[in-house]
Parts: structure tokens; C-alpha cells; sequence
């Protein structure tokens, strides 16, 4: 598994989420059997500090876990990705 160039990586934009759902989504994506990811949260209601101090919880315990409250964050590791995975399909 690499953390610094995981092979896949999973978007999951939350808003408002039920903490008991919150939290069972995050466990599920966590225990797959394949662990070469990377969990990129987003978080929509940034006023909701519930449910931002549930994914700061796991986001200590795990590294995947990469959280932020503002889309364009989200893009700039998307937008990086794509473009380092198109450099390397066009060589």
C-alpha cells in the first residue's frame, strides 16, 4: 500500500450526515479488503461541528483519510492525480 500514491481513490461528499451513519460509512470504506486507497471526505455542512469532530476522530487513527470543508481543496488532489496518471498513459 502506498499512502503517497494510493491506487484508488474514493470521494465522499457528506452533508448534514446522521453520526451513527457517518460513522458506519467511514468503518465500511475503512474494512475492505483492498487497502490501497485513499479516503477523501468533504465535507458540505461546514457548520455542523458534529459530524467534522466524528471524521477528524478517524481521520487521526487512519492516514487515508483526507478531509476538507471547501470543494476546491477536494479538486486540487483530483486534478493532480489525473493529470500525473495522464502523464504517465501518453509515454
Amino acid at each position: 500500500m502506498s499512502i503517497t500514491n494510493p491506487k484508488v481513490s474514493v470521494l465522499t461528499p457528506i452533508y448534514n450526515t446522521d453520526p451513527e451513519y457517518l460513522r458506519e460509512m467511514i468503518e465500511s470504506i475503512l474494512n475492505q479488503t483492498f487497502s490501497d486507497f485513499e479516503f477523501l471526505i468533504l465535507n458540505d455542512s461546514p457548520d455542523n461541528n458534529e459530524i467534522e469532530k466524528i471524521v477528524l476522530e478517524y481521520a487521526k487513527k487512519d492516514k487515508r483519510i483526507k478531509y476538507s470543508k471547501q470543494i476546491s481543496c477536494i479538486l486540487q488532489v483530483l486534478v493532480k492525480k489525473y493529470r500525473t496518471f495522464w502523464n504517465k498513459i501518453q509515454t
